[in-house]
């Protein structure tokens, strides 16, 4: 929800000069009823939200009928939700007001499969007087999905959050959480090419990395800070 905020305030400063980070389409304190109409709205694709989660938990995608089926006959803590247009490849994702927004995915392997990845970079803020002082990058890595995206959608057997999820956290049977740090890559590492995007670096260093560097430094105050880069277009 404060992502979604942040990219409200920079797109209302950047109306009328053409220019605009691209989101998905996002409808914040949805009730639980509600929910059904507004992913028909989208074609049966969406994201929904469970409000101040993280690690990943409490986000499910929605690209058929039963996953929306399991979503809904779940008991939750909330009775609103964050819903948005589902990103996902070009042939099965949500048609919003703004048109089709699809992963890219990244470089394809030797056997020819893209995956979804983002690219996270780390930013410390702090006030002190002079060049101690502002923010400094600290760490940047990527992570990758689980399994590669796929052209077709047939009759639910894939799961479309193994897909689009990037989130390293596992929640063990005890309720306590570990890492998959087989999708991680840091950037100390020879490797990187297979995790970004398949667009010239330059055009996505420019287009995404300082619009959002500019509008999170604009918030953010005295902490620490991390931005997201998802293979998207």
């Amino acid at each position: 929800m404060m992502a979604h905020r942040a990219y409200e305030l920079f797109n209302a400063e950047l109306v009328g000069t053409g220019l605009a980070i691209r989101t998905p389409e996002t409808y914040t304190n949805v009730p639980k009823p509600d929910i059904p109409l507004r992913v028909a709205m989208w074609g049966g694709h969406a994201v929904l939200k469970v409000p101040y989660s993280n690690a990943g938990q409490g986000v499910y995608t929605i690209t058929n009928p039963g996953e929306l089926e399991a979503f809904m006959a779940m008991d939750h803590h909330y009775d609103k939700f964050l819903v948005q247009s589902l990103v996902g490849n070009a042939s099965w994702s949500s048609i919003g007001r703004e048109g089709l927004q699809y992963h890219i995915g990244n470089i394809p392997d030797k056997r020819g499969r893209t995956y979804v990845s983002d690219l996270r970079v780390m930013v410390i803020a702090s006030d002190a007087e002079g060049k101690e002082g502002g923010f400094s990058p600290v760490a940047i890595y990527a992570r990758r999905a689980r399994k590669p995206l796929v052209r077709d959608l047939v009759g639910g057997a894939e799961s479309s959050w193994d897909m689009l999820g990037t989130n390293l956290s596992v929640k063990l049977e005890d309720g306590s959480y570990t890492t998959d740090t087989n999708r991680l890559l840091l950037m100390d590492r020879k490797y990187v090419s297979p995790f970004l995007p398949a667009l010239p670096f330059q055009l996505f260093f420019d287009c995404v990395f300082f619009p959002w560097f500019r509008r999170v430094t604009d918030v953010c105050e005295g902490t620490l800070i991390r931005l997201e880069f998802r293979s998207t277009i």
